[in-house]
């Protein structure tokens, strides 16, 4: 039987949770059609419902910008008064809206407690799906719950739809894909089929992780530059920041931004530095001090992860980022590595011999179209150069017979040719690299 015909076969979907994810999502269930099954942690949230109060002007005030929101058809919706009641065979699947855990309660208290509602009302479950809409921490949902399943794992598929409107136009509108997630790959296809059926947007990641690694970055950055722009405003309190605001969030290059070694070329910091410089208020720019601070870290991160294998010498390919030579990452490791006497050989298609050593003449050149990659401990590429792409075959041969030596690719230029074959190849970003261990 396709996922479809499951889907409606029984229209009747359980909802967990009386917040605004469930509302909304209860709103749209309706329209297409399903009737709903709903429980609540809280008690309150029951009993505010019994007295007519659900939902409250407070809620309706907080889910809209507007103050209005659609009404629930009640009379499609089963409020239940036990846990046990969410459960029957004919139920295919559980939306969970409720938070991981309450505001004075303790850390995931509810993701835990739903883990033994599960496993508790196991032999009431035909093969369902339990699909999060609110996210916890990164590995909270593997270690909260699908470890606390253990035994009725095969029947019970767990998803995630995390969502990022804060608001029912936004949500009405579709102003934001969901992030779905699965730990099967069979349950991610059922998963798409469903919010096809919703005619809901959806984003597609790779792991239940990734997903909630994703959605508590995102808010968390957009919390950052909320702060970076009251600080600005505090800051220049001259100036009427809201003029500019937009313009100056639509400038930033956020989605051009890709993991790696890279410190953002050279206006990036200037800018900091002339931002500060010319405030009235330079200490209320916290975020943009620590933001210096941590961009040089993050650099010296890698020297002292090469100074801790005891790494002697190490070949760097390329040294000018972002056509900008000022505040070159290359440069900065490479200096740091000669401090650490540690031997560095440099090479960039746009400098000579001559200009290498210019830069410090405890430099080597690396002359990389005619010399061996034998050697080196350790090679970091900090240039998607066309000439470091078309990797020689004599190269390759040479690092086949030594896959003892660290391999840094900060573009993934190289990682056709060593992803698999090479052990210490590693794409900086892609989680195969931990510099801290």
């Amino acid at each position: 039987m396709s996922n479809y015909s499951n889907i409606i076969k029984n229209r009747e979907i359980a909802v967990w949770g009386m917040g605004y994810l469930a509302y909304t999502f209860m709103l749209k269930l309706q329209e297409k059609g399903f009737s709903i099954r709903l429980f609540d942690l809280s008690e309150q949230s029951l009993s505010e419902y019994h007295k007519g109060r659900y939902p409250s002007k407070t809620q309706i005030n907080t889910w809209s910008k507007t103050s209005q929101v659609p009404q629930l058809d009640f009379s499609k919706v089963k409020i239940v008064a036990s846990s046990k009641e969410m459960f029957s065979e004919d139920i295919l699947i559980h939306i969970i809206c409720t938070p991981a855990s309450y505001l004075k309660g303790n850390y995931n208290e509810n993701i835990i407690e739903l883990s033994h509602i599960f496993k508790e009302n196991c032999n009431s479950l035909a093969r369902s799906y339990v699909i999060f809409q609110s996210v916890s921490g990164p590995g909270s949902i593997e270690r909260d719950f699908c470890q606390n399943i253990d035994g009725i794992e095969d029947r019970l598929g767990v998803c995630t739809s995390f969502r990022s409107d804060w608001t029912y136009e936004e949500f009405a509108v579709q102003s934001y894909s969901q992030i779905i997630s699965s730990t099967r790959t069979e349950d991610l296809e059922f998963l798409v089929d469903f919010y096809n059926l919703l005619d809901l947007p959806i984003e597609k990641v790779a792991s239940i992780y990734q997903a909630e690694l994703l959605e508590n970055a995102r808010n968390s950055l957009e919390f950052t530059i909320h702060g970076f722009m009251n600080q600005l405003m505090q800051a220049y309190p001259d100036t009427d920041v809201r003029q500019i605001k937009d313009l100056i969030l639509q400038r930033c290059r956020i989605e051009d931004y890709t993991p790696g070694l890279g410190s953002g070329g050279f206006r990036m910091p200037s800018a900091m530095n002339q931002l500060v410089r010319e405030s009235k208020h330079e200490n209320q720019l916290s975020l943009i001090h620590e933001s210096g601070v941590a961009n040089l870290s993050n650099i010296l991160l890698y020297v002292d992860h090469l100074v801790r294998l005891k790494t002697r010498k190490v070949l760097i390919l390329g040294v000018r980022v972002q056509q900008e030579l000022a505040l070159s990452p290359s440069l900065i490791m490479a200096n740091s590595l000669i401090d650490k006497e540690i031997e560095v050989s440099l090479h960039d298609p746009f400098y000579s011999k001559v200009e290498i050593k210019r830069f410090n003449k405890q430099f080597f050149y690396f002359d990389f179209e005619n010399s061996s990659l034998e050697g080196f401990d350790a090679i970091v590429i900090t240039s998607d150069h066309p000439n470091y792409a078309m990797l020689k075959d004599e190269h390759i041969r040479d690092l086949a017979k030594y896959p003892e030596v660290l391999i840094l690719d900060s573009y993934g230029i190289w990682t056709p040719y060593f992803e698999r074959e090479h052990k210490n190849y590693h794409l900086l970003g892609s989680g195969s690299l931990d510099l801290l261990k």
